[in-house]
């Protein structure tokens, strides 16, 4: 690797650098890595471009994260929206925004859906 590097006139920042091992079942496999003499932390589980990815290669912990994340921003606007002081007119094109949010999440998601509570 550092040979590819320095060929390149990269750095590899060591500190920032982690390493997963994807596999089946409960086994860990221990991976040493060096990189200019330090050894790269291995990690069980790590985000990257908003995706969760874990050494087990599965998407459960991703998909339930990424619902609750949605669940909680729902939450909030919830609270907005059974507001006294939000008029008819603003609650309208939220609300159809909603309804469109359901129908994509339902498609997306298949048996896994998106806890969207219906706002009247």
């Amino acid at each position: 690797m550092k040979d590819c590097v320095k060929k390149r006139n990269m750095k590899v920042n060591v500190g920032k650098t982690k390493v997963m091992v994807f596999e089946r079942g409960v086994s860990t496999t221990e991976c040493d890595i060096l990189i200019e003499g330090k050894k790269v932390k291995q990690v069980k589980e790590f985000l990257y471009l908003g995706s969760l990815f874990t050494n087990d290669g599965k998407h459960d912990r991703d998909i339930e994260r990424r619902v609750n994340a949605g669940n909680k921003v729902n939450g909030a606007l919830l609270v907005n929206m059974n507001s006294k002081s939000v008029s008819p007119q603003a609650r309208l094109p939220i609300e159809s925004c909603f309804l469109r949010l359901r129908m994509v999440m339902k498609a997306g998601y298949g048996r896994r859906k998106m806890k969207v509570e219906s706002i009247q």
